[in-house]
């Protein structure tokens, strides 16, 4: 006898599987759940500003088409029914797309993105986009949509440039949502909020519709409480897209059920320059411990190995990450400078002034460099271990003040920090991360899972087996 579905006794916070398996019982409609997230956001968005935009009416409209077109019996699989949110820096069809900045505060794009189709292919039902650090630029010290915060504590920084990202599915306002991460902008934000973020495999999906910043870097990637549901989004929206040459024609395997495979005799290398990493705090540290015991119990073998590059990293990206991100703004500053924030505005500025030869270096040996040597050193390796950040969320105010007061600030930003996860975003390996703990003052940590080129199942699986051991990310912040 095959056990009944039960409806999810709180909407909010139920799993893709748990609404998928209530909708098909017919004990649960798309309908009340999206009215449920929509009144979730107009209960916490005053708050939090996770939400640049909010799309009732249509999201109102799918979600009664999804209900149905389910009835009937056209099911498009997991995803029907499943509201999320995406990033504001990928293009919807008549919807407007601001990348966080005024400059594009009246733009309504012709056609969605590639990542969009796909998501509404599948049947996915679209809440709105998010709010995000101006053009995916890091730590802005405004933002013209509203101080995006931190479910956990609206005092501390939900983590960017994803940032509403990671707000929204910690605190009940979308079950997934889709980021973009350069070198830890959908990670990072995972981390600060207590919930799972993946990078994927760089090519592995299409950028057709992104606004990109640094091209060699930029990719799409899923943000959800549980890795299960990273891996039915990733399902969705992966493969090769005519649209976007840089993207790989492999054949996409079924995420989700590559899941559930045993982790016994995988071996894995723990990289000592980020463990302990520069400046980091102690609380960081012993959650990341506790999460490899955790891992080894489940039968990994764990070696610690170095990889001095890592350090250097931020160094090189500024290099020739900065420069193409400054020509691609360059018309845009010649004629509406004042609409950028201050940040944006003297970071774009600063940049022009890397002399080209200097660009072209750090482009073609610096990150040559750093993906030769990231490469061969995880090839013995199923995966890498690092944390994803070395400290908890940040207090904005902390943010805001900061600045680059002395020489010593701005190589901690722009070149230590970045140590974390930069050098496997230039390598195009899968990275994930997952939460791991709570710091002395109830803030969530988190590790990073790295895979080889295209192994995003095994980081995953990984992920997966974790948390079927733990109860992190089954934790809600006190907002909810």
């Amino acid at each position: 006898m095959t056990r009944r579905a039960a409806k999810p006794a709180d909407l909010l916070y139920a799993s893709v599987r748990e609404l998928a398996a209530a909708y098909r019982a017919r004990i649960l409609s798309p309908v009340e759940v999206v009215k449920a997230h929509l009144a979730r956001i107009g209960q916490l968005n005053g708050r939090l500003c996770a939400y640049i935009t909010v799309t009732a009416a249509q999201a109102l409209r799918e979600a009664r088409r999804a209900e149905r077109d389910l009835r009937a019996g056209k099911d498009r699989g997991p995803l029907h029914g499943i509201p999320y949110a995406v990033k504001d820096q990928v293009t919807t069809k008549g919807i407007p797309t601001t990348a966080g900045s005024l400059i594009l505060k009246d733009w309504v794009p012709r056609e969605d993105a590639t990542a969009i189709a796909r998501m509404r292919d599948a049947g996915a039902i679209l809440l709105g986009k998010l709010n995000m650090h101006e053009f995916a630029m890091s730590w802005p010290v405004t933002y013209p949509f509203g101080t995006p915060r931190n479910p956990w504590n609206p005092e501390h920084d939900p983590g960017g440039s994803s940032s509403g990202s990671g707000s929204a599915p910690a605190a009940g306002m979308a079950t997934v949502t889709l980021g973009e991460d350069t070198g830890g902008s959908v990670r990072l934000p995972a981390a600060f909020c207590g919930i799972a973020g993946l990078r994927p495999t760089y090519g592995l999906v299409s950028r057709y519709g992104m606004l990109c910043g640094v091209w060699q870097a930029d990719i799409l990637g899923p943000l959800a409480r549980s890795v299960e549901e990273l891996a039915l989004v990733l399902q969705a929206v992966a493969g090769h897209d005519p649209l976007d040459p840089t993207t790989l024609r492999v054949r996409v395997p079924n995420y989700a059920a590559r899941l559930r495979g045993s982790l016994k005799g995988l071996r894995a290398g723990i990289v000592t320059e980020l463990m302990p990493g520069p400046r980091m705090e102690p609380d960081v540290e012993d959650g990341v411990r506790k999460a490899i015991a955790a891992l080894e119990d489940l039968g990994v073998r764990f070696k610690e190995i170095s990889i001095p590059i890592v350090r250097h990293t931020g160094a090189i990206f500024i290099g020739f990450g900065e420069p193409e991100l400054a020509a691609a703004h360059l018309p845009f500053m010649r004629r509406h400078a004042h609409l950028y924030g201050p940040t944006a505005r003297v970071r774009l500025a600063t940049a022009l002034l890397i002399p080209g030869h200097v660009a072209r270096w750090a482009d073609r040996a610096g990150r040559a460099a750093i993906t030769r040597e990231v490469l061969r050193t995880i090839e013995p390796y199923d995966f890498l271990v690092t944390p994803t950040w070395r400290t908890a969320a940040p207090r904005i105010q902390e943010r805001a003040t900061l600045g680059h007061r002395t020489k010593q600030d701005a190589l901690d930003e722009f070149g230590l920090e970045r140590a974390y996860g930069m050098p496997f975003a230039l390598a195009g390996l899968p990275a994930l991360s997952v939460p791991c703990g709570f710091n002395r003052a109830g803030l969530p940590l988190a590790f990073q899972i790295i895979g080889k080129p295209l192994a995003d199942d095994v980081v995953l699986r990984v992920g997966h087996a974790y948390q079927r051991v733990t109860d992190w990310h089954t934790r809600r912040p006190p907002l909810a």
